[in-house]
């Protein structure tokens, strides 16, 4: 059974290909259509992955759930271009759905996180510091970057701080593990989502005609399936 996971892995990548080609020439419901089947891959690969390593279930349940939402965060930002009067709405559920994500994987990594000892300061206190000067700096230095965040400026910040935080735990609880694979694995994964996040804040806080660029629509999508995909086979550790 331990195959399987790969070949849900494998078939998410081809998919993943189909939709970045899909997207840049053509986009539409066709493009959608593709990037839903790739984002379940992903979750495809983490349930087989549960059941090929039953043993670790509850971080394999809470990774589920935290891609579950971000499933739907994937549904619901794709929903605000079909419905533009409902823009914002559906742009807000997006961000909510995502960030509701990173949470289940921040409690998924508290839980089951290695014996640190006295560390403590090393596995929170450190990450939440650097989580807050990071977050904050990414949005006050919005204008700088030529990013203009207006009313989305709290939800960003706290979106930011999240993911941040995820980022940074995951390398605190590599570090207190020795760096065994499974928190490599996670640190890697949350490093490419939290970067995805970084290159689609250019698309839609940036120049309108970023939104569109080819390049930056390739390396936000594939950081951001590839980073999911490895947090999936995390469960696999």
């Amino acid at each position: 059974m331990t195959y399987v996971p790969y070949i849900m892995l494998g078939a998410g990548m081809l998919s993943l290909v189909l939709f970045l080609y899909l997207r840049v020439k053509k986009g539409g419901p066709v493009a959608a259509l593709v990037k839903t089947l790739t984002s379940i891959f992903f979750l495809a690969t983490g349930i087989t992955a549960l059941f090929a390593n039953p043993g670790n279930l509850t971080w394999g349940l809470l990774v589920i759930f935290g891609m579950i939402f971000g499933l739907i965060g994937d549904i619901v930002l794709d929903v605000r271009i079909i419905y533009p009067d409902d823009a914002d709405t559906w742009q807000y559920g997006g961000m909510f759905s995502f960030l509701i994500g990173h949470i289940i994987f921040l409690v998924a990594i508290y839980l089951t996180l290695p014996d640190a000892g006295d560390k403590l300061w090393m596995i929170i206190v450190f990450p939440a510091i650097i989580a807050v000067l990071a977050s904050a700096g990414a949005v006050l230095g919005g204008p700088k970057m030529g990013l203009n965040y207006g009313k989305w400026k709290l939800i960003s910040f706290l979106y930011a701080l999240v993911g941040m935080f995820m980022v940074f735990t995951s390398g605190a609880a590599a570090i207190a593990a020795g760096f065994t694979a499974k928190w490599i694995v996670m640190f890697v994964g949350a490093f490419l989502f939290i970067g995805s996040d970084l290159v689609l804040s250019q698309q839609y806080f940036g120049p309108a005609e970023k939104l569109k660029n080819p390049t930056l629509v390739i390396i936000n999508h594939a950081a951001y399936y590839i980073a999911q995909f490895l947090i999936a086979l995390t469960i696999l550790y």
